[in-house]
């Protein structure tokens, strides 16, 4: 992905994508994306594989229009209990955020989850990659 069309955002799940591809995870391989998906207001999008103890989690996300309300995201587990890992004050237009977090956060999560007012859509994508690889990138 060129810098001119990391500039332009297209609200896409594939432009995310791209973006996360070239920008975020590039660094952490192998990594893997456990899922991806549009949500108009609330929603989750389920995990393709197990959470792990050993890896980090990663969570990309878009949103649009822009407003002033608040949403927020967590992951929950196969029984439906969700725990919250963070609130948003608002979005940008097409603007987004990365949170890259330990695994303990995910701990027993089958899904990452969103909540937001019923006239934001969201784009999220969930990826894991080794913890062990960030640290050795340092050395």
């Amino acid at each position: 992905m060129s810098f001119e069309e990391a500039q332009n955002p297209q609200f896409t799940v594939s432009w995310l994508r791209r973006y996360t591809e070239t920008y975020t995870v590039n660094h952490f391989n192998p990594h893997t994306e456990l899922g991806a998906a549009v949500i108009k207001g609330s929603g989750s999008v389920e995990f393709s594989e197990p959470v792990a103890k050993d890896e980090t989690y990663q969570l990309t996300m878009l949103c649009s229009p822009s407003n002033n309300y608040s949403y927020s995201f967590g992951v929950a587990n196969k029984t439906g209990e969700k725990r919250r890992i963070g609130l948003v004050e608002g979005c940008a237009n097409k603007g987004g955020d990365t949170y890259s977090l330990a695994s303990s956060y995910f701990a027993g999560g089958t899904s990452a989850w969103i909540k937001g007012e019923s006239h934001t859509t969201f784009i999220i994508i969930v990826y894991k990659y080794k913890t062990k690889l960030e640290a050795e990138r340092y050395k």
